[in-house]
């Protein structure tokens, strides 16, 4: 019997599995190292007293004169700050791009079967059912991870959502 080495999925820990679909090191394991992500606390407010507006600087966008005394802000609208998302996310995915994957090519290598949790995945439905099918990169693209077949695999919706940008 052929032995897998694999990283949890949970704990981050290198385990032995049987099988290629195993994505953590014991049936206990997401119940005891699995904790949820901090939400965020939004400061309060500062009571200091109010700055003179004055302009300063231009827009990163188009260089509109910007009217910010503090000098925090970088976009005129949120029409620039949104553009600018979008062509550094655009930017991320053509660094990291290595080769074109299939959905085609993921069904044969993975068996139809969801890398994650494990259960059958059903290509009868679409987004944003929990039990589509989606492509998960193993490490994400935000954080370096290549967009090949070697960090892809198939998962269902729902898990792919859960399991975030890791």
């Amino acid at each position: 019997m052929a032995l897998w080495i694999k990283i949890c999925f949970y704990c981050k820990r290198e385990f032995e599995a049987s099988h290629s679909l195993a994505n953590k090191c014991s049936p206990d394991c997401h119940l005891t190292t699995y904790t949820p992500k901090p939400r965020r606390v939004t400061p309060e407010p500062k009571t200091a007293e109010p700055v003179p507006r004055g302009i300063v600087g231009g827009c990163r966008r188009c260089g509109k004169a910007l009217k910010d005394a503090a000098g925090l802000r970088k976009y005129c609208s949120l029409t620039c700050r949104n553009a600018m998302k979008r062509k550094a996310r655009k930017l991320m995915f053509r660094r990291n791009y290595v080769e074109p994957v299939t959905m085609a090519v993921l069904r044969r290598r993975d068996q139809d079967t969801c890398r994650i949790c494990g259960e059958p995945v059903d290509f009868s439905k679409r987004q944003p059912d929990p039990r589509a099918a989606t492509i998960d990169h193993v490490r994400a693209l935000t954080r370096g991870g290549p967009h090949s077949y070697e960090n892809t695999q198939l998962a269902h919706y729902r898990c792919n959502a859960e399991k975030g940008a890791c």
